[in-house]
C-alpha cells in the first residue's frame, strides 16, 4: 500500500470519527426529528435556530471534509486497506450523512 493511500485512509477514518463525535449527543432513537432538534433547536423558540447555527456550520464543514476524504480514496478503497464490507459500510454511512445534511439545509 502506498503512503498516499495510507494517508488518504487515515484522513477518511478521522473525518468519519469527527462527524460521529458531532452527532453523538443526539438523543435516541436518533431519527430525523432528534437530529433536527439537536442542530436547529426547538421550533417553539424563535432564537433557537440562531443559537444552534455554529453547531450546524461545524457539521456542514466536517461533512465537506468527509466528502473530500472519501473522494480521495473511493476509487482505490480496497487498496487503501478497507475490506469490501467496510467499504460498503463507509459508503452507506456517507450517504446517510449526506441525506441528513441536505435535510438540515
Amino acid at each position: 500500500m502506498t503512503d498516499r493511500l495510507v494517508k488518504a485512509k487515515e484522513r477518511m477514518d478521522e473525518a468519519i470519527e469527527v462527524v460521529h463525535q458531532i452527532c453523538a449527543p443526539v438523543q435516541s432513537p436518533k431519527q430525523i426529528e432528534q437530529y433536527i432538534k439537536y442542530f436547529c433547536g426547538s421550533t417553539e423558540d424563535k432564537n433557537a435556530l440562531k443559537q444552534h447555527e455554529e453547531l450546524r456550520l461545524t457539521f456542514y464543514k466536517e461533512t465537506v471534509a468527509l466528502i473530500r476524504a472519501y473522494n480521495n480514496v473511493a476509487a482505490e478503497i480496497i487498496e487503501a486497506g478497507y475490506s469490501k464490507d467496510e467499504a460498503d459500510r463507509v459508503k452507506k454511512q456517507l450517504m446517510n450523512i449526506l441525506n441528513f445534511e441536505m435535510l438540515l439545509r
